[in-house]
């Protein structure tokens, strides 16, 4: 666009229109701006952080789900199996929620979590089995304690006293 004006303003140069050359003068000088703008609003767009994906967290005012975001979610990283359907996680969450007497939304971003820890730990565990195994740890034990708190003790069993998955469950299990 810019040689473009130039050339109008060569044109109406060399016509002898001085009278607009002014005009091409200020629409060059804009035009310019205008580039310096564009050029300076995308170098600031590389330097701002993205905002985080709302896959990472399930809100309140979220608008899905927790089985289904759970669903989405394990797809996202590749651990969702085929049997691991939204339909199928929902009586998975359900069953946790009324164990541990936390809603299916609260334990599905702590399994997620969870998840989160062990893998920077070097440990792969999906959050779907997480909430898996640790229901099952409740359920031999007859009481509910908070599914976060169970989520710590289990990643304190595997990543600070370095048990095995099996051995974590089994002591989380005793109580």
């Amino acid at each position: 666009m810019l040689s473009y004006l130039f050339r109008c303003l060569a044109v109406t140069v060399g016509r002898g229109m001085i009278a607009s050359a002014p005009v091409l003068i200020c629409l060059l000088a804009g035009g310019c701006a205008n580039q310096e703008e564009a050029s300076n609003e995308a170098s600031s767009a590389k330097a701002r952080p993205k905002p985080q994906k709302s896959s990472e967290w399930l809100g309140k005012r979220d608008k899905a789900l927790p089985h289904e975001w759970l669903a989405t979610h394990a797809a996202a990283q590749g651990t969702n199996k085929a049997s691991h359907s939204a339909r199928e996680i929902l009586p998975v969450l359900a069953n946790a929620s009324r164990l541990f007497g936390e809603t299916p939304r609260m334990i599905a971003n702590r399994a997620v979590q969870l998840e989160t820890m062990l893998s920077a730990n070097g440990i792969g565990e999906s959050a779907l089995d997480l909430v898996v195994d640790m229901s099952s740890t409740v359920a031999a034990r007859g009481d509910a304690e908070g599914f976060g708190a169970r989520c710590q003790q289990y990643f304190n069993l595997r990543v600070a006293q370095k048990n095995s998955r099996e051995e974590a469950l089994t002591i989380l299990k005793r109580g």
